[in-house]
């Protein structure tokens, strides 16, 4: 759909240009394929173009989607024509998005049936040279020359990010403590307010000399089933909107954009749509996209707010709505970055959450299970007094204020293992239920409180005091927590784990513990001495094997770099489209055998046939012999008769 649209707008008539198109279309034919449209036409077209009865029949320029196109193709070969042989120019719109959506064999497989020098072209607003550049170079003989258009991107570090500065970008943070549902009203409630305030003129976030005058909208959700709804909801608000997307047939989402791109008073100004329209479409008068929930990445979001501003004197603004998201917690620092670098505002909010994310605030949390305990161990029941609660050593804490959450360890010697990397902690003196701990960009005060809100549990809570960590915990707002008890991370005394030491009675007039115990005890600690350094020695051995582990994970690193860039995922599929290729040419070898074969037996039973028919041939004059031999006898025989005759007659 969107290729025809741009093959179309190709050969579109003009007017004003007085150039013969009507000329010109009687001579070149340009034809689309896709996966929605009928494939007998579709083959009739690749075969003869779009004008059978033209001089020089036969496809002149072939927009197509990769699939489709290499399965015409193939059924093409299978009648021993070759549509691609005479293509010298190999265009690839969006080719970073294809290659990375694991389209690289397809590609390969259209290239290898074009013309042997040919010209090969990419076009795309955004390029990764980590991700797709290895996999692009396979297409072309030479050094490839990359042309950017436009002052943004950082090709020294082969990447590319171009986004022209005629579009205004507008950021809003929705990052309130609220419900998704409650922050989904709000969303809905801000984009019916900001289009009606462009319907009537009367925008009041742009309300300055850059403002955009309003002409069509599009608004991009991240499912199918968000957009239906935006839709609705509009439509009930007396906005009337289209969706385009996936879910949708091809003949309705043809509808709804000939609906959309109409030039009729009486059309819909918005469309809603998902990543279908986010790259490779040219849609005339949209002047403002609105970006309804942030995509995955940076580059999506410059592909989605390039539908408008199009041509050399586009003008075009972009509305994003961003929520930050624990599973992209980069997102917020890509986006900064993009808005400072085509000089665009970056709203506080942003930078904010940015900020947080940096200093370890939020983002991804440290699974436990990815904890390696530290050699000094868990703390003791000395060194933590009240808080050693039972020993148990893994806490819970949450804080309302920051939507934060996660979970520390108390380690031997003031250390803490937290969600947020190591830390510390120290006992306040003078106050055994008073904790300071200071992780991440976390340094509170914790007061204990063995049965705080009616849990018989112990739990804490952060307090405020006239220290230095005061400004601290105002930031922070109140921290609370409560014990996990994890058997995994709960100490246990090394006489206690032996199970062999036992408390004896005091006898009378006995001060102290008898010489037996003195000596049972001693020989406990030597062999749990014993025992440690048995552990250690195990683990310089486990150390030893990591490194050697480490060293051969770092040759097999060597050995994919040298094989190639390319990920495990995109090795296994260019391997199958090689055993693909190598199947299609021992079935295409097959074919000739068999074909040879049958000319071969063809041949043989014709020869035979001959054989045959000068067989039966000389059987028969063999039978026509016999008989006249036969007659021959019989003549012989009456001759022989009629001289016996003669013979017994007297003589006269």
């Amino acid at each position: 759909m969107q290729v025809a649209a741009c093959g179309n707008a190709l050969l579109g008539k003009d007017e004003d240009s007085g150039f013969g198109v009507d000329d010109l279309e009687q001579r070149i034919s340009v034809v689309s394929i896709w996966g929605g449209g009928s494939r007998p036409e579709q083959q009739k077209h690749l075969r003869y173009g779009s004008h059978r009865d033209a001089p020089g029949s036969g496809s002149w320029i072939v927009c197509a989607a990769p699939g489709r196109l290499l399965d015409l193709i193939c059924a093409e070969e299978e009648e021993g024509r070759e549509p691609l042989a005479s293509v010298r120019v190999l265009v690839l719109d969006e080719g970073d998005r294809m290659l990375e959506e694991g389209l690289g064999d397809q590609l390969d497989g259209i290239a290898l049936r074009t013309a042997h020098m040919r010209q090969t072209l990419f076009f795309s607003a955004t390029w990764r040279e980590e991700k797709v550049g290895e996999q692009a170079r396979r297409f072309c003989r030479h050094t490839p020359v990359v042309i950017q258009i436009g002052e943004n991107g950082t090709m020294q570090e082969g990447s590319v990010s171009a986004c022209p500065r005629n579009i205004r970008q507008i950021v809003e943070v929705f990052d309130d403590d609220e419900s998704e549902e409650k922050r989904e009203e709000r969303k809905l409630a801000r984009l019916l307010e900001l289009l009606s305030a462009l319907e009537q003129g009367t925008s009041e976030e742009t309300g300055d000399a850059k403002c955009v005058a309003f002409g069509k909208a599009l608004v991009f959700c991240t499912t199918k089933k968000l957009a239906d709804t935006v839709v609705a909801q509009l439509a009930d608000r007396g906005c009337e909107a289209l969706s385009l997307h996936g879910g949708k047939a091809q003949q309705e989402r043809n509808y709804n954009l000939e609906r959309f791109t109409s030039s009729e008073e009486q059309a819909p100004n918005v469309l809603v749509a998902t990543d279908v329209l986010g790259r490779g479409i040219d849609l005339p008068n949209v002047t403002h996209v609105f970006v309804f929930d942030m995509p995955g990445c940076i580059d999506d979001y410059i592909h989605r707010i390039g539908r408008t501003a199009r041509g050399m004197d586009g003008q075009g603004q972009a509305i994003c709505f961003f929520e930050y998201a624990d599973c992209l917690p980069n997102l917020a620092e890509d986006l900064v970055t993009h808005l400072e670098v085509t000089e665009q505002p970056v709203p506080p909010e942003l930078k904010r959450i940015a900020e947080e994310v940096a200093e370890g605030g939020r983002g991804r949390r440290v699974k436990k299970e990815e904890l390696e305990l530290p050699t000094y161990g868990l703390a003791t029941a000395d060194e933590l007094g009240v808080w050693h609660a039972s020993g148990y050593r893994s806490w819970m804490f949450e804080s309302l204020s920051l939507k934060a959450s996660g979970w520390f360890i108390f380690g031997h010697a003031g250390v803490l293992e937290t969600d947020r990397g190591p830390g510390q902690w120290r006992r306040i003196e003078g106050s055994d239920e008073i904790m300071e701990v200071v992780f991440g960009n976390f340094a509170l005060q914790l007061q204990y409180f063995p049965k705080w809100q009616g849990k018989k549990r112990p739990n804490f809570s952060s307090i405020a005091s006239a220290t230095w960590l005061e400004v601290a915990a105002s930031k922070h707002g109140q921290v609370t927590g409560w014990i996990q008890k994890s058997k995994q991370y709960k100490w246990v005394d090394p006489v206690d784990m032996e199970g062999e030491a036992e408390e004896l009675p005091e006898t009378e007039g006995a001060k102290g513990p008898q010489p037996e115990a003195d000596g049972r005890l001693e020989a406990l600690e030597t062999e749990w001495q014993s025992r440690l350094e048995e552990a250690k020695a195990e683990s310089r051995r486990l150390h030893d094997q990591l490194h050697r582990q480490e060293v051969r994970s770092a040759e097999q690193a060597r050995e994919i770099a040298i094989l190639g860039a390319e990920g495990p995922s995109q090795a296994v599929r260019r391997l199958q489209g090689e055993v693909a290729m190598l199947e299609s040419k021992v079935l295409e070898q097959q074919a000739i055998q068999s074909a040879a074969a049958r000319k071969s037996e063809i041949a043989l039973r014709a020869e035979l046939d001959v054989k045959n028919h000068e067989v039966s041939t000389l059987k028969r004059a063999l039978e026509a012999r016999d008989s006249e031999v036969c007659r021959y006898e019989a003549e012989l025989g009456a001759i022989i008769a009629e001289l016996n005759v003669l013979r017994e007659k007297p003589c006269s």
